[in-house]
């Protein structure tokens, strides 16, 4: 429980420095530099390779931290694991970025709007798939070993100021739209390099492939977890990402409403930090074989959990409540309509907060395959 406080500790600075660093970006800056097309294309573009990478990786995100107790050994650089999963990382990260590419035209023309901006820049989607793969396996492996603060403030505090200084630039010395949608997509590839430089700076990077090991009765366990697992994240982007490809997708010029989704979201998506700081630190406490976690453990956390979940939540939703008028009016007009949606996202985060770590925990436990079913019947 101290390792899971003292990180929780840190991310929870770590998460609200980035909620303060967005609100300048997605408040203050986006919306008055960029025009609501082209910011909404940068949300769209997000959403696309977040929804790719995260189907392309097969559920081994929660697979490498379920199993790695099973590979753990320094001596023999953690049995090849981490080369495995580069190796593997690389393989569907390409075979994702050639299937985005060969059905480039058939998106062109769902997400079509008056200026074509997604036909133009849509291809920049493509190395944005393979950094977002990379970051995935790269971040559940640092997971495993405990390091559950270096991701978070590469993702949160690192990729958002980096963001702040990109939009400042375009907006002290504007450049032609096509330079800046390229360096903003060289930002993900820094925040993946700086996540593989920390493991390597730590010791941690080695591949150790003349020492893998992986034998047939661990793998076929491995991939059937993988299969329920990526059944249950598959249901998570639907309800998670498919919102704003619908809205570009459906409405006539509909990169422009994304952008006014997107500004709403995230007014609403600050009620869901607590759960997110949670969800970050209990990686290694979670009812894995041989890990020596007891019930009594695992039920007290699930109760703590729940309970800092949803009164912090509750306090969030009722402080924004007060000063989400305000905010918008900070934004130009045509973004007014964006309150509702802050309104409805931040109330389904409160309700979603009360449930505490159960689906962390469930995930990690032999009845994994409970949190692929319940995931779907929620998209039913």
């Amino acid at each position: 429980m101290g390792i899971i406080a003292r990180q929780a500790a840190l991310n929870t600075l770590l998460s609200y420095v980035g909620i303060g660093l967005g609100f300048v970006n997605v408040v203050l800056l986006y919306p008055k530099v960029l025009a609501a097309d082209e910011f909404g294309l940068t949300r769209l573009m997000v959403s696309i390779a977040t929804i790719a990478a995260q189907v392309a990786q097969l559920g081994a995100e929660n697979t490498v931290i379920r199993y790695f107790p099973y590979f753990r050994d320094p001596e023999r650089n953690d049995r090849g694991l981490l080369g495995m999963l580069l190796l593997f990382g690389t393989a569907v990260g390409l075979l994702a970025m050639l299937v985005i590419g060969v059905f480039h035209g058939l998106l062109s023309e769902v997400f079509s709007d008056r200026n074509a901006l997604y036909g133009r820049y849509g291809l920049l989607v493509l190395p944005l798939v393979l950094s977002e793969v990379y970051f995935i396996l790269l971040r559940s492996y640092s997971r495993s070993l405990r390091r559950t603060v270096q991701p978070g403030f590469i993702r949160e505090f690192v990729l958002r100021i980096l963001q702040t200084g990109l939009i400042l630039f375009q907006a002290w010395k504007p450049m032609p739209f096509t330079w800046f949608m390229v360096l903003y997509t060289a930002l993900f590839l820094i925040c993946t390099a700086a996540l593989a430089a920390d493991l390597f700076r730590a010791g941690f990077f080695k591949l150790g492939w003349s020492e893998r090991w992986l034998p047939r009765r661990l793998r076929r366990s491995m991939i059937t977890y993988s299969g329920f697992t990526l059944s249950a994240s598959i249901a998570g982007i639907v309800l998670g990402n498919m919102d704003q490809l619908m809205i570009g997708a459906l409405l006539t010029d509909g990169l422009r409403y994304v952008a006014h989704y997107a500004v709403g979201f995230y007014f609403g998506s600050v009620i869901a930090a607590p759960g997110r700081l949670w969800a970050r630190s209990r990686c290694r406490c979670s009812p894995m074989r041989g890990s020596g976690t007891t019930k009594v453990m695992i039920a007290d956390l699930y109760r703590r959990s729940a309970l800092v979940q949803t009164v912090i939540s509750g306090f969030l939703f009722s402080c924004c409540g007060l000063v989400w008028t305000t905010c918008f009016l900070l934004l130009p007009a045509e973004y007014a309509s964006a309150a509702g949606v802050a309104v409805l996202i931040g109330l389904a985060y409160l309700l979603t907060s009360a449930i505490g770590l159960s689906a962390g925990i469930i995930s990690m436990s032999r009845a994994y395959h409970l949190d692929a079913w319940s995931a779907w019947s929620c998209c039913w």
